[in-house]
């Protein structure tokens, strides 16, 4: 029996994070940003933009938020606005370059306002850029001209919305450095899912 294909639902995921406490939230946001890391660095490389160290530093601060409340929220503001000024990443050839490292860097930047205004719609929205990211892949490979409709039945769109319904089941019991490994296991295999339908490397 085949499995009924996942569904993007912003509605369902807002009504499953308003269960969450706050430094879940925290984590849930974290982890899809984690997921498009890979792909962000390579995409930083590719163009030469210095962004990925700022999004790493201020993502590896967002983690430690979903342990402990060890900086003020008006630090945590400040890396947020910071990060969210410094993004400039030009697109190179067909890849969506620049999509993908925003979207990484917008879900960073919505897991640190998650810890000032513990607002579960902040997570919602890091889900999204990780959806987009994989829309945006699809895009990319499909025929010139072609736009796809029905992206939530694309192979990387499912992947990735198979991807949010584990963590969910994952924030039952959060294991912070198990959400992080398991992040960065799949942040590689999204950066395969780029670099293979676009037939690149290095």
């Amino acid at each position: 029996m085949s499995k009924t294909p996942y569904q993007y639902d912003e509605g369902v995921l807002r009504e499953r994070l308003v269960l969450l406490q706050r430094f879940a939230r925290v984590l849930f946001a974290c982890a899809c940003a984690e997921r498009l890391m890979p792909a962000a660095e390579w995409c930083c490389r590719r163009t030469g933009s210095s962004i990925f160290l700022l999004a790493r530093e201020a993502l590896d601060v967002a983690w430690s938020l979903g342990v402990s409340d060890s900086l003020p929220i008006e630090e945590v503001e400040a890396l947020r606005e910071r990060l969210e000024a410094t993004v400039s990443c030009d697109d190179v050839g067909p890849v969506p370059c620049s999509a993908l490292t925003e979207n990484a860097v917008a879900a960073i930047a919505y897991a640190l306002r998650i810890w000032s205004v513990d607002d579960p719609q902040q997570a919602v929205w890091a889900a999204r850029q990780l959806y987009e990211a994989a829309d945006s892949i699809v895009q990319q490979g499909s025929a010139v001209q072609t736009y796809v409709e029905d992206i939530d039945k694309e192979g990387p769109v499912q992947q990735v919305l198979g991807e949010l319904d584990s963590l969910f089941d994952d924030l039952l019991h959060p294991d912070p450095p198990l959400l992080r490994s398991r992040a960065r296991v799949y942040g590689r295999t999204f950066l395969g899912l780029l670099t293979d339908d676009h037939g690149l490397a290095g």
